[in-house]
């Protein structure tokens, strides 16, 4: 479905415009020099790309990657903030969001899938700054001295982002996917198709999670899976059709039970269709950020099979992972003495913004924090900021 468009287009700038503008920039304040060393192109993406120009096709890549870092990294520290659309309001995203999404050149948001649901159901999002706050960040950046560098500085609200899931349970249906039950059964993490391809491809967290072995966790899942199915413990329904990538037929055809004796036969897993091919295995096989088909003897295959839940939720409850949710750790809030030894840095703060001494609450926090009190200045500095915004908030 297509999302609602904001009402007040003159006030927003979607965040792959924003991102053009900043890269626009970068070319027009930084031409002597190489303005990302450590991105190094190789000469595959030249070959691919560069239609005979590889020297103006590299530092094109460079400058483009700067823009990137600059924009995260002042997403990052709060000098700017991003929002979705949605009933007809605008939603602030958290910053720490930016250190869980898959890069910021595309307008739309491709969020780390093991997110809590309240956040990975963010993803896709078309996602906008502010024209004003965007055109003072902006005009703030000194050229000359610019951060480069890959290494991101910490959130300023990082002591408000959750903990990535390790466990999930099965939804509470008749059916489930069979993606759901297999990656259940492999994780202990119910997951959908969408959510499981993100989390096998872009994102090292997640792999950490899934494990390196993943594929082959899978692969064990769904055998386990299909010998209970052949012995009628657990249920299996589909959608058959002659050619797998019919999407036609499967939409014409109506899910019916699935022979035992087939899943002898039907055994191979299809992520694109949800589906099960003749064969064994996996039919898509993942190598680094790349994927190919392993072929099938046959076309015909089931699409789009279901997996009924009582059977898993009897035959595999023990071997899936406990799935009572995890607490969350993390320093309890203090008693507010902090807060009284902060304020009058808060406020010298305010002077230093609202005189134009300093561009924005990361930027303050920078120039009061080495006589402020803290386990580290980067620490300080992050804590400062914050306090200052949540503060602001309440200033007429």
């Amino acid at each position: 479905m297509a999302q609602a468009r904001p009402d007040n287009t003159s006030k927003l700038t979607p965040i792959n415009e924003a991102r053009l503008e900043l890269f626009l920039l970068v070319k027009e304040n930084l031409q002597a020099d190489d303005p990302a060393p450590w991105r190094k192109v190789n000469q595959q993406e030249i070959d691919w790309n560069a239609r005979g120009d590889a020297d103006g096709y590299t530092l094109g890549v460079k400058q483009n990657t700067l823009a990137m870092g600059l924009m995260k990294r002042a997403l990052l520290l709060g000098d700017l903030t991003a929002c979705y659309y949605e009933d007809g309001q605008e939603h602030d995203l958290p910053a720490w969001i930016w250190e869980e999404v898959r890069g910021i050149d595309a307008s739309i948001l491709a969020i780390n899938p093991l997110l809590p649901d309240q956040w990975w159901s963010l993803s896709g999002r078309k996602i906008y700054l502010g024209k004003d706050a965007l055109r003072q960040w902006l005009k703030s950046i000194n050229w000359k001295a610019i951060e480069r560098s890959p290494d991101m500085p910490a959130p300023f609200d990082v002591a408000d982002k959750p903990l990535l899931i390790t466990v999930r349970d099965l939804p509470s249906r008749v059916y489930v996917s069979l993606t759901e039950a297999m990656s259940w059964v492999a994780f202990g993490m119910s997951l959908d198709h969408m959510r499981l391809e993100y989390a096998s491809v872009g994102y090292d967290s997640e792999r950490e999670l899934l494990g390196s072995k993943w594929q082959e966790k899978l692969k064990d899942a769904l055998n386990r899976l299909i010998e209970k199915g052949l012995s009628g413990e657990v249920g299996f329904v589909g959608k058959y059709v002659d050619h797998m990538i019919d999407h036609g037929q499967a939409a014409r055809s109506e899910s019916a039970n699935i022979e035992p004796l087939k899943l002898n036969d039907y055994a191979k897993y299809d992520s694109h269709t949800g589906g099960l091919q003749f064969g064994n295995g996996l039919a898509w096989i993942q190598e680094g950020d790349h994927s190919y088909l392993v072929p099938s003897a046959r076309d015909d295959g089931f699409r789009d099979v279901k997996v009924k839940r009582e059977g898993l939720m009897r035959e595999f409850s023990n071997s899936s992972r406990d799935s009572k949710p995890k607490k969350k750790r993390g320093r309890k809030k203090g008693n507010g003495s902090m807060d009284i030894a902060d304020e009058p840095f808060i406020q010298k703060m305010r002077v230093l913004i609202e005189s134009g001494e300093a561009n924005s609450p990361h930027g303050a926090a920078v120039m009061v924090a080495p006589k402020a009190k803290g386990a580290s200045e980067a620490s300080t500095i992050t804590r400062l900021a914050k306090r200052y915004r949540d503060q602001s908030k309440n200033w007429s």
